[in-house]
This record gives C-alpha cells, sequence and structure tokens, in this order.
C-alpha cells in the first residue's frame, strides 16, 4: 500500500521537475522568456524583410546610388546621348553594379559632360553643366553585400527581381549604339517594373 502511494508521489515529482526546466529556470527565480512571433507582413501586406542595421544600411546606400544612374539615364536618354548611356546602363548592369564603379562618365564624378555651366543640365552639350554624377570613383553600386549575410537572409523572389534588373541593363547598353531612341526609352521603362514590383512586394525592418 505504502508503495502504491509512493509512485503517484515520484510521477507527479518528475512532471514537476520537467515543467522547471523546460520553463527556463523558474526554479532559480527567473521569469520564463516568452518570444513573441514576429508578422511576416506589414500592414500594407507586404512581406518583412528582418535585417540587420547594417544590412539595411547597406542596402539604402545602394538604392540611393541606384536612383542616380537612373537619373542620369533617364537624362541620356532624353539629350540622345548614346554614349552616355551606354555607359550608365553599363554602370547599372551586373558587373558595373558589383562594388565601386559603374558611374556616368569622369573619375571626378563631374556629371555627363564637363562644363562651366550652372549643373542644373547633364552636359547635353559642352560648356553646359558641372553636375555631381556619380563618377566612376564614387559609386558603390548594386553589389551583393559582402560579407553581411545578405544572400543568406533574402528570398530567392527579391534575387529574382534583382538579377533580370541588372541584365536589362546590359541589354540596354548593348543596344544604345543603333537602336532607336524611343525603343531605348521603352525598354528602360519596362525594366523599372523590376523597381516597382519589388518595392510593392517587399518592406524591411530591423531584426
Amino acid at each position: 500500500m505504502e508503495d502504491e502511494m509512493r509512485n503517484p508521489i515520484n510521477k507527479l515529482t518528475l512532471v514537476l521537475l520537467l515543467s522547471t526546466v523546460l520553463s527556463g529556470g523558474v526554479s532559480n527565480g527567473e521569469t520564463p522568456v516568452v518570444t513573441e512571433a514576429r508578422p511576416a507582413l506589414s500592414e500594407d501586406g507586404r512581406e518583412i524583410l528582418y535585417l540587420s542595421s547594417e544590412q539595411r544600411n547597406h542596402i539604402r546606400t545602394q538604392m540611393r546610388s541606384f536612383l542616380t544612374g537612373v537619373q542620369g539615364l533617364t537624362e541620356a536618354i532624353a539629350y540622345e546621348d548614346r554614349e552616355a548611356i551606354a555607359e550608365i546602363a553599363a554602370g547599372l548592369g551586373p558587373h558595373g553594379m558589383q562594388g565601386q564603379g559603374g558611374g556616368m562618365r569622369h573619375g571626378s564624378g563631374e556629371g555627363m559632360r564637363l562644363g562651366e555651366g550652372d549643373g542644373q543640365h547633364g552636359g547635353h552639350a559642352p560648356g553646359e553643366g558641372r553636375g555631381q554624377g556619380m563618377g566612376h570613383g564614387q559609386n558603390r553600386g548594386m553589389g551583393n553585400g559582402g560579407g553581411m549575410g545578405l544572400m543568406r537572409d533574402l528570398p530567392d523572389e527579391f534575387f529574382g527581381f534583382g538579377r533580370p534588373l541588372h541584365q536589362n541593363f546590359k541589354a540596354i547598353a548593348d543596344m544604345a549604339e543603333t537602336a532607336d531612341i524611343k525603343e531605348i526609352q521603352t525598354a528602360f521603362a519596362d525594366n523599372l517594373n523590376n523597381c516597382v514590383a519589388c518595392h510593392n512586394t517587399f518592406t524591411a525592418r530591423d531584426k
């Protein structure tokens, strides 16, 4: 009879011991840590990419540099400057966006053409425009994030937008010399749909 009473007590003791271990240290006075599940979608329905502050700053730098290139290419197309179109589009391509390089013109970053103008134009004629430009030595490009783990932390769909984007810019560079300007402009506009789709799909937050 005594053994029968002892067995339920032993079982109860074992259950309590396991509960204490699994709860993360209640026995020594610590409060169990409860990790809340992070939302997968933002309030506007986009997928949330959880990145470190370093990763987010890297991507922001890339985006600003990329936007500068897009502005330069828009201006080059407007003035039908085929040489600038080829150079800027190549700089936005898969090789030009690896680390530094691939800017507009001139390593000094003095815009599309050197001149003594007010800098409000990209330099569609000699002497007009001394813009800031991107410059071969200044553009950090849309690289792969070095050792910050972006290839690991970003989903394949993210790169599914980025890879064709850069490949299409290479194609625009290749067609710059002979294609009709309207055709180049159309290819450029179509390619920017990759940017629109990516921003409509993803948003980033700190880990």
